[in-house]
């Protein structure tokens, strides 16, 4: 289903010492992509947008256009949130990707060794293990979650192990690992529960310890928080006005991230240094 939701637009450039100082979106590069982005959105009847450019170094630009939520008028700024959906996965990766450096998680061993009897059905188990790179590559050779997955009348209660046991069928391989790429939310779960049984707490917890944290991020979410529900904005159907509730996706590391736009600077500057950040190395 193709959302008209308010909409989360992000920029990423990598700027010389040209943009080293300058005046953000007063700039009328910045003001001319502002605008186009506005005429983008009236005429798609999204509700509203946050933009932000950043540099290696420095933010560029963060502009705010629109209404978080039509009924009330309340209108997009600096302290709206935004859930990131598939963006999630992104920050998934580098949660077992820093838990691999830190000798936590092998990237290259049998799923099946971490996660047990909660691994997909893989007929081609004895030449073809499944290990985490593939899922994380989306190479694993599932399909996406079943339409039980994503209708399921979850309230966020759900742990990943839950999550896994409803409709474990649609994880059967389709190929043998590694042969295909196809995209699948499922794969991110089962990410994120090898990422619990090797570090021993809760997702969430680990994505904080390992990730948020250390990039700046303390605020934001997995979860429908309270302070995530006091000022995330409203998300809406493909005509611009029927309100889409909050969805807990099963498979929180997959699409459950929330956050507010500016919060994503220091991940997408890390990103830009190559995995660096300000208080050394992130990622090698």
């Amino acid at each position: 289903m193709r959302l008209a939701a308010t909409l989360l637009a992000i920029l990423t450039l990598t700027m010389g010492s040209a943009f080293a100082s300058g005046d953000d979106c007063a700039l009328a590069r910045w003001r001319q992509t502002v605008d186009q982005l506005e005429q983008i959105r009236a005429q798609a009847q999204v509700a509203g947008l946050a933009l932000l450019v950043v540099g290696p170094d420095r933010v560029v630009c963060v502009a705010y256009r629109g209404l978080a939520d039509r009924a009330s008028g309340r209108a997009v700024d600096s302290r709206s949130w935004f859930r990131v959906g598939s963006i999630s996965k992104s920050f998934t990766a580098l949660g077992a990707l820093r838990m691999a450096e830190a000798g936590q998680l092998d990237l290259r061993a049998p799923l099946a060794g971490v996660i047990g009897d909660l691994a997909p059905d893989n007929p081609w188990a004895p030449t073809h293990p499944l290990n985490l790179g593939q899922l994380l590559q989306h190479s694993a050779g599932l399909a996406d979650m079943s339409g039980t997955e994503f209708d399921y009348p979850n309230q966020g209660q759900l742990s990943l192990v839950q999550a896994l046991a409803i409709r474990p069928q649609s994880r059967a391989l389709r190929w043998p690992p590694g042969l295909h790429t196809s995209y699948s939310n499922s794969g991110a779960g089962l990410v994120g529960l090898a990422m619990e049984r090797a570090g021993g707490e809760p997702f969430e917890a680990l994505m904080q310890t390992h990730v948020l944290e250390p990039l700046g991020m303390v605020e934001a979410s997995f979860e429908r928080s309270a302070l995530v529900g006091e000022h995330l904005v409203t998300a809406y159907n493909s005509d611009g006005h029927s309100v889409i509730p909050y969805w807990h996706i099963i498979y929180r590391p997959a699409g459950g991230l929330n956050l507010r736009p500016a919060m994503m600077a220091p991940f997408l500057q890390m990103l830009l240094r190559e995995g660096q950040t300000d208080n050394g190395s992130f990622l090698s």
